[in-house]
């Protein structure tokens, strides 16, 4: 079979065209800068000018005004490299991941991101050259080259969520997330493998989809959870016992709300999962509040204790306790927990 031959000239874009930094940020050693039409052709090499300032005009809202993107790069390697190899690919999606699950745990507020917030995408382009190659798809997969008048329009579901260094550093998990990355832990361990499939399951739960049922994404969430913390065998004391040791937790009445929280997210994503009718007011507690939200709070501070038994993130000092716990403190307006 002939081989096929790599496009002239051809270089490498990733970006996230939905996450609008403010300045220069860095995450795990990846550094996402804002660019625009115009300051995207300052930085590609000589020849790529007129490239860059097409390329960069066709990202859009839906009123077809063009948006500023996030470019990602690594301080170590070629700001556009000629080629990817597949652990370069998977690093770079590994890191987004990350940056996405950390960043999703923040609960509280207006403009929230959602899981397409985080949408990567990586096309090839050539000098002076009007097109792009796409190579996108994971279920299905497709190869093809646009040109001309195309349109990367931002979904009007993304929200208008614009970080800075300063959002990065007070998020209790992304500094953590962000120095297990620098520190290159060994993609074949276990809790490593753990933490990036429940992050993938997590990011999905979040996804801003009008097709996904309010119990789909408990059923992804608990899915999230089993994942990081329960390998293994397991059912619902299992499920129980995990959630509350990923608090740090021993179990006693003092501390039995995060017990009892995990037993009944657990209870809903088996009815749910194995057919069982459910009345749409079964989705919040008068005690816990939202299922999703206050799983998504309390999934965050399991997060950031993993990373501390790895050395990676501070401990949690203060854990609210049984007769402290209000969820419309705690997790709606998100009371420090340092």
């Amino acid at each position: 079979m002939a081989r096929r031959r790599r496009p002239h000239g051809l270089k490498f874009v990733a970006v996230l065209p939905y996450l609008r930094a403010r300045g220069p940020l860095a995450f795990g050693g990846l550094v996402m800068t804002p660019v625009s039409p115009d300051t995207a052709a300052e930085l590609l090499p000589a020849g790529f000018a007129e490239t860059a300032r097409w390329y960069f005009s066709r990202y859009s809202d839906e009123y077809d005004r063009v948006e500023s993107v996030t470019l990602l790069h690594r301080p170590s390697k070629p700001l556009f490299p000629a080629y990817w190899h597949s652990r370069c690919w998977e690093r770079l999606s590994d890191t987004v991941t990350l940056l996405a699950a950390g960043s999703l745990t923040t609960v509280a507020g207006w403009f929230l991101p959602v899981g397409e917030t985080f949408r990567l995408f990586v096309h090839g382009i050539q000098p002076d050259r009007q097109h792009i190659v796409v190579d996108s798809g994971s279920y299905v997969r497709r190869t093809d080259l646009r040109s001309g008048h195309f349109r990367l329009v931002r979904p009007p579901y993304t929200s208008q969520w614009e970080p800075s260094e300063s959002d990065v550093r007070a998020n209790h998990v992304l500094p953590g997330l962000s120095n297990a990355l620098e520190a290159s832990p060994h993609l074949a361990d276990e809790w490593w493998r753990r933490l990036l499939r429940s992050s993938r399951l997590y990011v999905t739960a979040c996804c801003n989809v009008d097709s996904m049922h309010y119990f789909d994404r408990i059923v992804l969430l608990a899915a999230a959870y089993e994942a990081l913390l329960c390998p293994g065998k397991f059912g619902t004391s299992e499920f129980v016992r995990a959630v509350q040791a990923s608090m740090g937790l021993e179990p006693g009445p003092e501390m039995g709300w995060v017990g009892r929280f995990a037993k009944e997210l657990y209870v809903i994503r088996s009815k749910y999962s194995h057919g069982a009718e459910m009345a749409d007011e079964d989705y919040r507690s008068p005690v816990f509040g939202e299922y999703f939200r206050t799983g998504r709070w309390l999934y965050g501070q399991a997060l950031r204790e993993l990373l501390r038994t790895r050395g990676y993130a501070g401990r949690l000092e203060y854990v609210p306790r049984e007769s402290e716990f209000r969820h419309d403190r705690h997790v709606l307006e998100e009371e420090p927990m340092t």
